[in-house]
């Protein structure tokens, strides 16, 4: 898929929320469109490979092991490769990735009546630079959804139990979280930088050959099955994005800041990194209080990785890839721009 503008607007109302969403004076706000599109192609052709390697001797490639080997294994791909191109060299690029079989619940009031409840998201996706002058220009992140593709190359919901998520993900009422570890005060994600339609997204994986990752926005649409999507990219094309600090790619979040997204955003990281994670017992319930947690600290040019979990359990997204997952901390990937 070509990159290009994610034109989410009329193009004359997109050209002016685009040119206030730019960066100035990060360390990579220079890249060129041709930059940014050679830096989408060398993460597209990572995570593909490692959605084939993933999928090699299954009929058929589950969710969850798809997201798994993504966060687990096709970011770290995407993170050496990019640490060849010269900009991205130049600058420096630290990766943190953490796979939990989990995701935070949160709850909010449906605009049919009633109380909804569903996951946030499946992932977060931050990237920072905290070299940046303007403290909107030192984060940008996006949460995602995954679903599969099916049939191949459309994206359709289940009208049980998906709507509800897509009420969340398209029109972003105020909700709370319903865990404890979680600040529990009901949140407005219409407050804070930049525009809060870019706050999430479905991603949508298809089967591999050809094992393809393919983001798409929804915004103030009527549920359908089908979805109305816009602003199709490649998962590699939205990271590529986000590292130059385009509009339409994440958005901007303040480390640290008192928005009710930069605020969110950072519990997310504080609880995902910093509470205690521990490894389900082989063949035990998804329902239990506890997750098997895989992390990897990639610092290096080559691509060594700390891992930390409990190697000889069978991992959960394996044994029980169909069912509900429970409540706690969300996966992470989270890139830093000077390190």
């Amino acid at each position: 898929m070509k990159w290009g503008i994610r034109q989410r607007h009329a193009p004359s109302v997109f050209k002016q929320i685009a040119a206030q969403d730019q960066r100035n004076g990060a360390m990579l706000d220079h890249l060129s469109n041709s930059d940014i599109a050679s830096l989408a192609s060398v993460a597209d052709r990572g995570l593909e490979a490692c959605l084939m390697k993933a999928g090699s001797g299954r009929p058929k490639l589950p969710e969850v092991p798809a997201v798994e080997a993504v966060v687990r294994v096709g970011m770290r791909m995407v993170a050496c490769k990019w640490r060849r191109v010269g900009h991205v060299s130049k600058a420096g690029l630290a990766l943190q990735t953490v796979f939990t079989h989990a995701a935070p619940k949160v709850r909010f009031s449906r605009p049919g009546g009633g109380v909804g409840t569903c996951e946030l998201a499946d992932l977060l996706v931050v990237i920072d630079d905290p070299s940046a002058a303007i403290p909107e220009d030192r984060r940008r992140a996006v949460l995602v959804q995954a679903k599969l593709h099916a049939p191949p190359g459309q994206l359709r919901l289940n009208p049980h139990n998906e709507r509800v998520q897509f009420e969340l993900l398209s029109a972003w009422p105020d909700f709370t979280f319903q865990a404890g570890f979680y600040r529990p005060h009901a949140r407005d994600l219409k407050l804070g930088p930049s525009d809060p339609a870019w706050s999430g997204e479905y991603g949508g994986i298809e089967q591999p050959p050809p094992g393809t990752w393919t983001q798409y926005h929804v915004r103030n649409a009527a549920f359908k099955t089908n979805p109305p999507v816009t602003g199709a990219v490649t998962l590699g094309g939205l990271l590529s994005g986000m590292l130059a600090g385009r509009g339409g790619y994440g958005r901007a979040a303040v480390p640290l800041g008192r928005d009710p997204w930069s605020e969110t955003a950072d519990q997310l990281l504080d609880v995902t990194f910093m509470r205690p994670l521990r490894a389900s017992q082989p063949r035990s319930r998804r329902g239990r209080n506890s997750c098997l947690a895989f992390m990897n600290f990639d610092n290096e040019v080559d691509g060594r990785a700390l891992f930390t979990g409990d190697a000889s359990a069978v991992p959960p997204s394996e044994a029980f890839a169909e069912e509900e997952w429970p409540d706690g901390a969300i996966s992470v990937v989270r890139f830093t721009v000077g390190e």
